[in-house]
Formats: structure tokens, C-alpha cells, sequence
């Protein structure tokens, strides 16, 4: 994992629908591969569709665990994560808090 230096995390704790335990876990934790290509946490969410075209406009991908599934917040509202299978093209609410989902992976970190 690499540090996010002060400035991006800042910048990042501005923005509206980030989850606060999000934010936590970049400035402990910071971001890149948990485990061993078990999840890859990107250093910034970056907009859905700049990863698969023609998906929503208001999902942000955090991160995605190698096999076709990207983890996003969306901003319209806190939803928890959601999932985007990129085969099916569809959002799944997982019903998680970031810290939950991300739990998933990080068990043995």
C-alpha cells in the first residue's frame, strides 16, 4: 500500500459523497493492491465511466477486485457501496459501508 500524500487526501475530503470511513482508511492505510490481487484501491475515485462506457454518470469506482467488479459510491446519495459487475453491466447495492466491503478484503492485512 502507498501513502496518499496530505494534499490529495484534502482535496478528496471535500467532496460531498465520500464516506468518512473511506477517507480513514486512505490516510492510515492509503491505497494499491490488498493482498495478494485480492483488491486493487485506486488512489482516487475516478468516474465509472471513464472505466466502462454507458455506465451511470453518477457512480465513482473506488477500486475493483480483479475479476470484473469495481466497488463505487455513487453521488446522488449515500447508498453504501455499490458494485458495478462490468459483464452484466449492472449496479448492485451491497447494502456495505465502505469499511465493511473493504473488510472483505483486508482480513489478512
Amino acid at each position: 500500500m502507498e501513502s496518499l500524500p496530505q494534499e490529495d487526501l484534502a482535496r478528496l475530503s471535500q467532496v460531498a459523497y465520500l464516506p468518512k470511513d473511506y477517507l480513514a482508511w486512505l490516510a492510515k492505510k492509503g491505497w494499491g493492491e490488498i493482498g495478494s490481487a485480492r483488491y486493487m484501491l485506486y488512489s482516487s475515485p475516478i468516474p465509472l465511466q471513464e472505466i466502462q462506457e454507458g455506465a451511470p454518470a453518477h457512480l465513482w469506482a473506488f477500486g475493483d477486485d480483479f475479476a470484473g467488479y469495481c466497488g463505487c459510491f455513487s453521488e446522488k446519495e449515500n447508498q453504501g457501496v455499490i458494485e458495478w459487475e462490468s459483464s452484466s453491466f449492472s449496479a448492485i447495492p451491497t447494502g456495505l459501508q465502505f469499511s465493511e466491503y473493504i473488510a472483505r478484503y483486508a482480513q489478512a492485512l
